[in-house]
């Protein structure tokens, strides 16, 4: 009897992730950054944590998410004309894009 139960929690578990839509799918959804918002610079800092500088020639102000591959994203505020620099919350992560927030 408890062995049927613990596999039923755990199926039950897998389906509402499924159904959740936590997914690739829900990431492709997010508005990417006009052209004039560019990643100007990349690097890695004396720590060991990667870098991205992102400049802002657009007219306006914009909320702009840099996208990294195995971290939490972050998001920033830039001014136009102005220039702001993320830092990688883990030094694992890699730069992948530029969204908005």
């Amino acid at each position: 009897m408890r062995t049927g139960l613990k596999l039923c929690t755990v199926a039950s578990g897998v389906a509402l992730l499924l159904a959740s839509g936590v997914s690739a799918a829900s990431a492709e959804t997010a508005l990417a950054a006009p052209s004039c918002v560019k990643k100007t610079a990349e690097g890695i800092n004396h720590l060991g944590f990667h870098y991205v500088r992102v400049k802002n020639g657009c007219s306006r102000k914009y909320n702009v998410k840099v996208v990294w591959k195995w971290a939490p994203d972050k998001c920033g505020n830039i001014g136009a004309g102005k220039t702001l620099e993320f830092l990688a919350p883990l030094t694992i992560a890699r730069y992948d894009k530029l969204d908005l927030c």
